[in-house]
């Protein structure tokens, strides 16, 4: 049963201590693009395959992509929903990967981590990797989760139509 004292008279917890509302206990981190500046390809070869590995508090998404320095910024959208409603909450937003076309060289890595007292970092944000010859950018967004959400306050109410409520012509 239900004990902090807010229930109607059948003993049920009103639905917004059930269903709370998203509020900034939820976080939505957003992939958005890369941009390679240099991709360590020489000679013949322009352009190379990387396997991006986008991570988030471990969850990991990952995307193979050729890329040459030459060419634009890409897209990516992925997204991750985190919880960060326990005490202490930090958000870690990392990029890495690996060359996946002439062996597994390992490229750079980068990392955020965030938390309440930084507001979770909420905005957009570059994470920059780099080594001798490759280097790239990461660009993401951290917003609150928005979702559209109704709320019944008593659904024994909701069939009931009073008497006289029509009016027949």
């Amino acid at each position: 049963m239900y004990s902090d004292n807010s229930t109607d008279q059948t003993g049920i917890p009103p639905a917004s201590k059930i269903y709370p509302l998203p509020g900034p206990d939820q976080v939505k981190v957003s992939f958005m693009s890369v941009k390679v500046a240099k991709d360590g390809s020489w000679g013949l070869w322009s352009d190379t395959c990387w396997r991006f590995d986008f991570s988030v508090n471990g969850a990991v998404r990952s995307l193979n992509k050729d890329v040459n320095e030459d060419d634009p910024s890409f897209p990516v959208n992925f997204n991750f929903i985190v919880d960060v409603s326990a005490p202490g909450s930090k958000l870690t937003v990392q990029v890495g990967g690996k060359e996946c076309d002439w062996g597994n060289s390992p490229l750079p890595g980068s990392i955020d981590v965030w938390n309440g007292d930084n507001n979770y970092g909420f905005g957009m944000h570059t994470l920059s990797a780099a080594c001798r010859d490759v280097s790239y950018e990461v660009t993401y967004r951290i917003a609150c989760v928005q979702r559209k959400v109704s709320t019944i306050s008593n659904p024994r109410n909701l069939w009931r139509i009073p008497k006289n409520s029509f009016r027949i012509s």
